[in-house]
């Protein structure tokens, strides 16, 4: 009978605190009543106009710490994403306009500039094109080897020996052509220097040497050739100067003939003598320049 009493005025209590936890949520209820009819009144008309800063969330306005990531306006996705590359565009390469063969001093000052033109896009374009390197020695070395003739024939006319090429011959090599062409060389022989010297390797030693004189041996004909359509003693003053041919400056009372100008080959000779030459176009090509300065001098 003492525990029966004891269990029921536990119940008691229990029913007497949760009584009084019902009571506490009417009274809630009763209290919210207001503020719900309210929110609902306010939902049903049209939100007021906003502003440009008016969708960024105040401080504080979320309980959550991480909360506020989600306002992008704090933040310039623009420049979280980064700058837009420009795209890399290829100029192509139209090697198949340097002709294989040439007819005339016009047409070699065609085939230079279109060297020209290539080996600078090669170089413009190392970025994108692999190999540019050899491929501009490449076409540099078919050039000069294989497309520009060589004046290294000779010809005895009288008692005087001078070099004689049906390509090069004075009445058909005008001045103009004469100055593009020993500007194209220029400009080639300081592209050939730089490709030639981002190599290494000892068996593109021969190719160094003896392109390089090819070029030299073009460029020095050039300068001995003496156009038709020259004025006399004013164009061809270089030229006679450069060949010896001029007794005397113009207006000197000085009378000593002037010697020609003829580069010492004694070290091409020696040096080219067990050079490596991995091609049969340069081997022959050693001898036309052997035998060419040798005409020379």
């Amino acid at each position: 009978a003492k525990k029966l009493n004891e269990c029921a005025e536990r119940d008691a209590s229990r029913k007497k605190q949760l009584l009084a936890i019902l009571d506490t949520i009417e009274e809630a209820k009763i209290n919210m009543k207001p503020v719900t009819a309210a929110a609902q009144a306010a939902s049903v008309l049209p939100p007021p106009s906003c502003g440009t800063n008016s969708l960024l969330l105040e401080k504080g306005s979320c309980v959550h710490h991480d909360f506020d990531t989600l306002n992008r306006n704090q933040y310039d996705l623009e420049d979280a994403a980064g700058k837009n590359e420009k795209p890399r565009i290829l100029l192509p390469i139209n090697t198949v306009r340097i002709k294989e063969t040439v007819g005339s001093p016009e047409d070699c000052v065609h085939v230079l500039k279109e060297t020209l033109t290539a080996v600078n896009l090669y170089s413009s374009q190392h970025k994108q094109i692999p190999n540019q390197v050899h491929l501009s020695l490449a076409l540099l070395q078919h050039v000069f080897l294989r497309v520009i003739p060589f004046p290294n024939n000779v010809e005895s006319s009288g008692d005087n020996t001078q070099a004689f090429c049906s390509f090069w011959r004075p009445d058909v090599l005008t001045y103009s052509t004469q100055q593009m062409l020993l500007r194209q060389l220029d400009l080639l022989a300081k592209c050939f220097a730089a490709v030639a010297f981002s190599l290494a390797g000892r068996e593109l030693d021969g190719l160094r040497i003896i392109v390089s004189n090819v070029i030299l041996v073009l460029m020095d004909y050039l300068c001995r050739a003496k156009p038709t359509d020259c004025i006399p003693d004013r164009e061809t003053v270089f030229s006679q100067h450069y060949s010896g041919e001029m007794a005397c400056f113009p207006g000197s009372a000085h009378q000593a003939p002037i010697a020609k100008y003829v580069p010492c080959t004694v070290d091409f000779a020696v040096k080219t003598q067990d050079i490596v030459l991995y091609s049969p176009e340069l081997a022959a090509a050693r001898t036309r320049v052997l035998d060419y300065w040798t005409w020379t001098s």
